[in-house]
């Protein structure tokens, strides 16, 4: 660290050449990592000349690959592990579309960046952003009135509401999924870039043209030192925090099945009592309608036999009539031979 700050302080901020920054490569220290082989962990701070972001794409907010990024740099999400990682091959569509093309992760990109800086003649590799946990800077340019760590609220919303490609012009194309926004170093370097350095990124793309990226004409502001290492260890007993946490989590999908069960047996059990209170209504109501329908018959045949009696009666009270209308006849007739009778 002492021979890094003697280096920053040996030429004035304002040459060419000058560093003004030095970043450490920050390693973290896996406990599945027996062979303590380098891993760069930083990837969300980091980018490449001239614009090639080192976060996987998996953990980006746009997951697409730049036109002037460098694929073959680019490591996956590997958690520790070497796997497959992707390359975007449908640059024309702002959806993604990507082809499996090498395995490359972030102890090759740790392996990667030693290898630059060695052949360099202070052993730095120039970059254009990078933290790794420790960083060296110049008294002045990180004490710039010019730049700050984080971008305004109303910027940022403003460039979030950006149409898809023109966003990417922006820097939230160095956003993350779980953030929404750059890390703040990347705000701070790019501010610096800008304002302070005044980087002519188009040069340096056009005098790249394929070459690596540790050659001569790659700006000096911004470096990184592959073997001024900070350790990022994770808690030794992460391994059962992790069970612990994947059991918590069982447990409470567990807890939510089953008040979700409860809940539904709830529901069925008060739409099983409704069915069978309107099946017993039902019953009732049926019971009702056939007393009332057997009631209806009773009337019915007690009028009809009402009806009857009634015709019967008057039936009877007409021949009785009758016969005393007859009987009254032969009277008569009885009587008129009578008198008939005395006058002969």
């Amino acid at each position: 660290i002492a021979k890094r700050a003697e280096l920053l302080s040996m030429k004035n901020g304002s040459e060419p050449s000058a560093t003004h920054l030095i970043c450490s490569a920050g390693n973290h220290i896996a406990m599945d990592n027996r062979a303590q082989k380098p891993f760069y962990y930083d990837t969300f701070s980091t980018i490449l000349y001239p614009d090639t972001f080192v976060l996987p794409l998996e953990k980006r907010m746009t997951p697409r690959i730049g036109p002037q990024e460098d694929p073959n740099l680019i490591p996956i999400d590997s958690e520790y592990y070497s796997v497959t990682v992707w390359e975007e091959t449908a640059t024309n569509s702002s959806d993604p579309v990507f082809a499996e093309v090498h395995d490359y992760t972030q102890y090759d990109l740790a392996r990667y960046l030693r290898k630059a800086a060695w052949n360099d003649h202070d052993k730095l590799f120039p970059i254009r952003s990078c933290f790794g946990g420790l960083a060296l800077f110049k008294a002045g340019t990180w004490l710039t009135p010019k730049c700050q760590y984080s971008l305004a609220k109303k910027k940022l919303r403003s460039y979030q509401n950006l149409p898809f490609e023109e966003r990417q012009e922006t820097i939230l194309r160095y956003a993350s999924k779980s953030d929404l926004e750059p890390c703040e170093h990347v705000v701070f370097h790019e501010c610096l870039h800008e304002h302070v350095f005044r980087t002519n990124f188009s040069a340096i793309a056009d005098a790249d043209n394929g070459e690596s990226h540790h050659n001569s004409h790659l700006p000096r502001h911004i470096t990184i030192d592959p073997t001024m290492l900070t350790q990022w260890k994770p808690t030794p007993n992460w391994k059962a925090m992790l069970r612990a946490k994947l059991e918590r989590e069982k447990l409470a999908k567990e807890a939510a099945k089953l008040e979700k069960d409860l809940q539904l047996k709830k529901e069925k059990d008060k739409l099983d009592e409704q069915q069978r209170i309107e099946e017993e209504q039902a019953i009732v109501q049926r019971e009702q309608e056939r007393i009332q329908r057997a009631q209806e018959r009773e009337q019915k045949r007690i009028e009809r036999e009402q009806y009857w009696e009634q015709l019967r009666q008057e039936r009877e009270k007409a021949r009785e009539e009758r016969m005393k209308e007859i009987e009254r006849a032969r009277e008569e007739r009885a009587r008129a031979r009578e008198e008939r009778r005395k006058q002969h």
